[in-house]
């Protein structure tokens, strides 16, 4: 099942007692709870959320005439359980999760297997909601019906030890934590390979598990064959530098020399920083094809408008300190829209974390990026010196006993950077809320650890507590401005709260401090962007004045282009959605993401646009491919792009291409991800070439964070209807008059 998919990490207090019974004989009768069950769970299966609620709650309406311990209550609400998983209503999601236990451990004929879908679901449920203690006695049960259902040797079980042993460690509990990552080093073995990143992951765990009790000796085998696999790995350059730190500790520990390494320099960022969106203009780095097919309107040259969306980067341990740091990068998007033949080109690029729409109004500077630094720093604390220097935290260095990374630390800063561990693994599940609440433990233990705060800052970001992960990184930046982490995940996540100006000096600030880091180039690409989304900004302030934007739509953002939309002729508009069967990455209810995105357009548009799915892409007006080769996109860094090719005002077609996959092998892209692109490349498509100033608008220039839910706002469904509206000559003649005047 969907659900099933996601890894679970840990559970609180419940008591589960669970009656395994006799198999009751199957209903062969179908009813209409049947034909709603079955519907709700395939909708579910291919992400179509709205249609799952739809059936799901026709089939809880259909049990109302049943039994108090008929089954098929407690299937549906199993399926209501998974289907407000999917939609990240935790708390939701553990009360139908719960239903649907009771009334299954009071029914005759349910099976154990069944009740282990359920406490899984439970137990995801509980983790995603910050209960660990709940979680964790959950999968303990889970474990122990696999076990018995599956064998000691399933992989399935995989599912279970890793978030158990890495409760088990945060609570203190290490001979549980030992014999969790025991049996998942000698399960990986079995199914990935003895050489595998998985297996090297797990030996890495055990090892650190291992030291932390004292057992040096044991340890340092395990250590070293995590080392020895990592090194061959270099898009793994982050837990390899944990593992060897570790290493490096258990070797001090002994007595013996430290490995000697050389780890090339500043490490190679990992982390997940959010993407940003697709704009519509004429690219100024490439001259767009034009289309081979005549266009069936030639009043004018047909124009090809390029909307991309960038992709995420993923999470970087910091390992020379034995510090975990997650940074992040946003995504970045060019699109073009057409422009009077009087109009300068426009450019307008999606970049990860923040909007990067805009309008050139000079040809594009070849020159280095300069930031004045002399008087904005957005990064500086209240009362913070100038020159940035580091703190100093207050350390007895008499009782110093610890080394990691080269250099003698406390032993709070060893408990807390172990801790730091632990949420970053907890970080590469998606699991923010508990990550964060370790990191919190952490820096209660030492708060001067700028590793902890930058991937709280990090976490933060992600579950949208933006200004709180701003302070949180500012104070990194505070305590060691020498880490490249805080700064790269500080821009993004002034880009994510739509703070441009000062997403565009801190990136140009990293440039300037970094100049050889491995992002150095792709920081620099993304604040171009941005300035060229402000450009665009202040343009259309400056042109319109107070009228540029209102409570109810961005349309002169959107449009600052020109006109640029379907015919009204055409009544509906014909989709081709290419399977994406065996593309790497790729799940299957991402084409219901994509389905459901169009609907809701179609309903925003207040019926002035409709959609037909089409079965040959010869007869489509949209083309949509999923793909995970980055030859396919314009940059590595893009998520997604949208080619649109319009005859003068008039949308001739419209080709898609959405990536499945994240540059960074440590963080797959969130499913949220994924349909903030669906919906963000559906509007380019339409023709909101442009990108809204407003970073709670899906067609903001940057993409959300991982656990923010996508969907249209009032001010994209103002904009998308004015767009479609017969008379806007008015807005475009000011506006154009003010661009051609520039």
């Amino acid at each position: 099942m969907y659900i099933r998919k996601r890894l679970l990490t840990g559970l609180g207090a419940l008591a589960v007692t669970i009656s395994m019974l006799p198999m009751q004989p199957m209903i062969s009768k179908q009813t209409p709870w049947d034909g709603h069950i079955a519907a709700g769970r395939d909708a579910l299966h291919n992400g179509d959320y709205t249609e799952a609620r739809r059936q799901l709650d026709e089939a809880l309406n259909d049990t109302r005439t049943f039994q108090a311990k008929d089954p098929r209550l407690g299937e549906t609400y199993f399926c209501l359980g998974e289907l407000n998983y999917s939609e990240q209503n935790f708390g939701e999601a553990k009360h139908y999760y719960q239903r649907a236990l009771e009334l299954q451990q009071q029914t005759p004929g349910t099976d154990d297997l069944k009740i282990a879908d359920t406490l899984y679901g439970l137990a995801n449920a509980a983790e995603m909601s910050g209960d660990r203690d709940l979680a964790t006695i959950l999968l303990k049960r889970v474990k122990e019906i696999w076990i018995k259902q599956y064998g000691a040797g399933s992989p399935k079980l995989l599912k279970v030890l890793k978030p158990m042993g890495i409760y088990a460690t945060v609570s203190g509990d290490f001979p549980t934590a030992e014999q969790c990552y025991r049996q998942l080093v000698s399960l990986e073995e079995s199914n990935s390979g003895a050489n595998s990143i998985q297996t090297a992951s797990a030996l890495n765990l055990l090892s650190l598990t291992l030291s932390r009790t004292g057992k040096y000796a044991e340890s340092e085998p395990f250590a070293q064959r995590a080392v020895a696999v990592l090194a061959s790995s270099p898009d793994y350059r982050s837990m390899y530098e944990q593992a060897l730190d570790n290493l490096s500790y258990i070797d001090h520990q002994l007595g013996k020399p430290e490995p000697n390494v050389d780890l090339g320099g500043d490490v190679p960022p990992a982390s997940a920083a959010p993407t940003t969106r697709s704009t519509a203009s004429l690219p100024t780095t490439r001259t767009p094809a034009v289309p081979a097919a005549k266009p069936a309107v030639a009043t004018a040259p047909p124009t090809k408008v390029t909307s991309v969306t960038p992709q995420t980067m993923a999470p970087v341990l910091e390992a020379s300190s034995n510090k975990f740091e997650y940074k992040t990068q946003p995504r970045t998007s060019s699109a073009t829209a057409p422009m009077p033949a009087t109009k300068p080109a426009t450019s307008s690029v999606q970049t990860t974390t923040t909007t990067t729409t805009e309008v050139v109004l000079r040809p594009p500077s070849t020159q280095a990026m300069r930031t004045d630094t002399s008087e904005f720093r957005p990064w500086e604390l209240p009362g913070q010196h100038k020159d940035g220097g580091e703190k100093q935290a207050h350390i007895n260095w008499g009782t110093i006993s610890y080394l990691a990374g080269g250099r003698l630390i406390t032993p709070e800063e060893y408990q807390a950077m172990l801790l730091a561990n632990e949420a970053y693994e907890l970080i590469r599940q998606e699991k923010y809320k508990m990550a964060a609440d370790i990191l919190y433990k952490a820096l209660g233990i030492c708060p001067e650890l700028a590793s902890v705060h930058t991937n709280l800052g990090l976490v933060l970001s992600q579950v949208g507590n933006r200004q709180e992960a701003i302070d949180q990184l500012k104070e990194a930046i505070s305590i060691d401005p020498k880490k490249s982490a805080p700064w790269i995940n500080l821009a993004s996540a002034f880009q994510i709260d739509g703070q441009l100006k000062a997403s565009v000096a801190t990136y140009g600030e990293f440039v300037r401090r970094f100049p050889n880091h491995p992002l150095t180039p792709k920081a620099h690409e993304i604040a171009s962007h941005l300035r060229k989304e402000l450009n665009e900004q202040t343009a259309v302030e400056a042109a319109l004045g107070s009228k540029a934007g209102t409570f109810n739509d961005y349309f002169a953002y959107a449009s600052h282009s020109g006109e640029m939309r379907w015919p009204s002729s055409q009544s509906t508009i014909r989709v081709y959605l290419e399977r994406g069967d065996g593309i790497i990455g790729f799940r299957p209810e991402y084409d219901g993401f994509c389905q459901q995105s169009f609907k809701e357009w179609a309903s925003a548009s207040g019926g002035k646009v409709a959609f037909e799915f089409v079965k040959r892409p010869e007869s489509a007006d949209v083309d949509w491919r999923w793909t995970n080769d980055f030859s396919k996109v314009s940059s590595v860094a893009e998520g997604g792009e949208t080619n649109v090719q319009s005859a003068g005002k008039q949308i001739k077609h419209a080709s898609v291409t959405v990536l499945t996959v994240n540059p960074s092998v440590d963080t797959p892209l969130s499913t949220n991800q994924v349909r903030a692109v669906c919906l963000h490349e559906i509007g380019h498509a339409l023709g909101i070439i442009g990108h809204s100033p407003k970073p709670d608008d899906i067609m903001y220039c940057s993409m959300p964070g991982a656990t923010a839910k996508p969907s249209l706002s009032t001010r994209d469904v103002g904009t998308i209807q004015k767009l479609y509206q017969l008379d806007v000559a008015s807005i475009w003649n000011k506006l154009s008059g003010y661009l051609h005047r520039s």
